[in-house]
């Protein structure tokens, strides 16, 4: 499997963006995934957490959520958190301010539907946020990157697949994100 991990000099421009948890006692790993909730995947992720007794972070994106209600409430069925990945899965580079921030409030108040506790979490999909846009989200959101991502969405990088699809034939599994002590 191929790992990346994001270089210093990125982390040190995104400050107000979590890269890592603070360590407060064991090493832990933070699990996480993005773009869901889908049938055609998170039903499966959601069966292998269960295997392992582990749990996890499901960054939605809001149309996801309102196209698929029954998979987001068996995410939080199975102890899981949700959390925002904005309602059209749009990049913070590539969108106005405003735009941006409308389509991340747009996911919030579908996500308090299901979810209405806790400071909301926010991942920008690609990982592509501005400075400007991190600090106007800070009173509101954490905002949360990873500090080691799998590259499973690169369908040029398949030397062997990750995991099996649930009917058992090899293929590409959702993102998964991992955020270290």
């Amino acid at each position: 499997m191929h790992l990346f991990r994001m270089p210093a000099l990125v982390r040190r421009l995104l400050p107000d963006c979590l890269w890592q948890m603070p360590a407060t006692g064991p090493p832990t790993l933070y699990l996480t995934f993005d773009d869901g909730p889908i049938p055609e995947e998170t039903p499966f992720v959601l069966e292998q957490l269960a295997r392992y007794q582990a749990h996890g972070t499901f960054f939605c994106v809001g149309d996801n959520l309102r196209r698929y209600p029954e998979v987001a409430r068996a995410v939080l069925a199975g102890g899981h958190r949700l959390a925002n990945h904005t309602y059209h899965h749009i990049s913070g580079w590539s969108h106005s301010r405003a735009h941006y921030l409308q389509d991340v409030a747009r996911c919030q108040a579908l996500l308090q539907e299901f979810q209405p506790e806790g400071r909301p979490l926010l991942r920008p999909p690609y990982g592509r946020i501005t400075l400007p846009l991190a600090r106007l989200l800070r009173p509101t959101h954490q905002v949360v990157m990873w500090d080691v991502l799998t590259c499973d969405y690169d369908p040029d990088f398949a030397p062997r697949p990750a995991c099996k699809r649930p009917s058992g034939t090899p293929g590409p599994a959702p993102s998964w994100y991992f955020t270290t002590v």
